[in-house]
This record gives C-alpha cells, structure tokens and sequence, in this order.
C-alpha cells in the first residue's frame, strides 16, 4: 500500500520526454541565375511554307545564295541565325500581281524568296554611299541540287533623306524590313514616301527589331547594355533607334496606314541571363510582346497632307512648334 501511494506522489514529478524533433521545413530552391536557353520560354513560332516547301528547304535555298564580292562567311553567318524571318516577311506579302517595291534589298534574301514564289515585278533599292550609281549584283543559287545565276538591279536611296524616285501610286506592295532601325535623323520621311509611291489601298510589309524583346529584359536584368555597337559600316550600319509594338503601330497610323496584322516572333535561339521563373512570369504576362523581331502589315488608309507630317513628339524632339503634332 505504501508503495503505490509512493508511485502516485511522485509521479507529477517525473522528468516529462523529451521534445520530438520539429518537422523539417521545406526550404525555398536557390534561384538559378546562369545561362538558360531563350527556347525554354517561349518557343519559336512557326514558319510559313511557301511552295508548299518547309522551312529547312527553304533554309538550304537561302544558304546556297552567294553574291559577287560578298563574304562568304558573314552571309552564311547571317542567313544561319535569321532565316525564320525572312519566311516570315514573305509570308506576309499578300498573293496577287502588279508592282512591288523592296526597300534595302542587300543581301537578297527575302528578294530571292519574292522572285522565285510571288508573281509580283519587283523594284529594289539600297544604300552604300553618296556617289553609287546603282547596279546589277550578280549571284547564284542552288535549287533542288540545279544551280542559277541570278541578278539584282537595284536603284540608290537614302530613304531618310532623298525622294523616291518612283512616281506617286506606283506600286501594289512595299517592303520596309530591318531599315527603319538604322535611320539617324527623320525615319518618318520614308514611311510618307512609301505612303506617296504606293497606291490606294497598298500593302506596306515592316519589320523590325522588337526593343523589348525578353533577350533585352534578360540583359538588363543581368545588367548588361542594350545598345548596338558601332559598326564598320558607318553610321548607317548599326541599329540607331529601335521601337517598341505600341510605337511603331503609332507611327503607321501617323502615316497613313492602318494595321491589318501584326506579332513579335523569335527567329533563333539565343542564351538569357537572369532567374528563369522571373523571366518566365515576365514572358507570360506579357505573351506575344517579347519576340526578337516585330511584323507588321499594313493598309494605306490616306493620303498625306501636301504640306508634309508633322512630326511626333513621342519620336521627335527640339523641333519648332509648328512642326510637332
């Protein structure tokens, strides 16, 4: 009896177990912050066929291109990383016949994929310097293992600053694609001359580097400059002011042209830098704006003023009153 009246006394005062072990909380994965592919976000959109071809016959046709006094090299170069967008561009170009006019044809790529699948007459221009006379560039290609010789005759422009030389409402379709980029002073003087040379209801084919595009999100979150180099090739050889999609939508309606369809589309893989779940929230939110490149088809809508545009100050700067709209 003793005992158990014992054991009951001292039972509350018994050391009380040890605590369990808490749980082990997750703890948050280590954001990556290295190299990660741009493909993984947003995949590449898909090509045009055209002539019923896919797109790497068509890749093949535009690698077998080698024009006279070109580096071989740089064009291979060139051809390899943005041939998905020269599909696109002449993906865009509205079936029909009459006249066309290309803008800074050189190297001829997408000229070459005119010539061979649209029935259009085309007219080509470029821009090397003051004096060029303009000229037929030779060249060749393969076809389907058959070789041609080609030529392409182009007339001298400086776009920004010379009138065209074409006659008013020449032309059924123009292409203005990877130029505006590359203007230093009055890119809009060339959009109210492609309005002048085209007819009423034209189609204007634009392309152009996408400012925001996720590569430049990528480096700016990695702290890199956007900017392009400077180029051996002058002034006009590097990219002197590029646009985002709601700018240059706005600078069509300012001359004349109403959007008929228009998207951002990644031409090649590229490697981002930057924490993958921020650039994916980022490439999400904001689907279909962070292509490399925008397109754009558009309709002549108007006439200009005979007095010529006034400039928007959304683009200009330092002009006369008078001058802004």
């Amino acid at each position: 009896m003793l005992r158990r009246v014992a054991r009951r006394l001292l039972r509350p005062f018994r050391a009380p177990p040890p605590p369990s072990a808490p749980e082990p909380q997750p703890q948050p994965a280590p954001v990556p912050t290295g190299p990660i592919l741009l493909t993984s976000l947003i995949p590449l959109r898909a090509t045009p066929s055209l002539g019923g071809r896919d797109e790497f016959g068509l890749r093949d046709l535009l690698r077998s291109l080698e024009i006279e006094a070109a580096p071989r090299a740089e064009m291979q170069g060139y051809v390899d990383a943005d041939y998905r967008r020269f599909l696109h561009t002449a993906g865009l170009v509205p079936d029909g016949t009459g006249k066309l006019l290309e803008i800074g044809a050189n190297p001829y790529y997408t000229t070459l994929l005119l010539k061979l699948f649209t029935r259009y007459e085309l007219s080509l221009t470029n821009y090397f310097v003051d004096s060029d006379p303009g000229r037929t560039q030779p060249g060749t290609y393969d076809d389907a293992g058959v070789p041609h010789q080609v030529g392409f005759t182009y007339v001298p422009v400086n776009v920004e600053r010379d009138r065209f030389p074409f006659a008013d409402a020449t032309f059924e379709v123009a292409l203005f694609c990877e130029v505006i980029e590359h203007m230093q002073m009055d890119p809009l003087h060339a959009l109210a001359e492609l309005n002048r040379v085209l007819k009423p209801g034209g189609t204007l084919v634009l392309t152009t580097p996408n400012a925001a595009r996720l590569e430049n999100v990528s480096a700016m979150l990695a702290g890199t400059n956007v900017y392009d180099q400077y180029s051996k090739y002058g002034p006009y050889g590097r990219h002197n002011r590029e646009y985002v999609r709601d700018e240059m939508k706005t600078l069509l309606d300012h001359a004349g042209f109403t959007v008929e369809e228009s998207f951002t589309a990644d031409v090649h893989d590229a490697v981002l830098h930057g924490a993958p779940d921020l650039l994916a929230r980022v490439a999400a939110e904001r689907t279909g704006e962070l292509g490399q490149y925008m397109f754009f088809r558009a309709r002549k809508r108007a006439e200009l003023p005979a007095g010529g545009l006034r400039k928007p100050s959304f683009l200009y700067r330092s002009y006369d009153a008078d001058q802004m709209a």
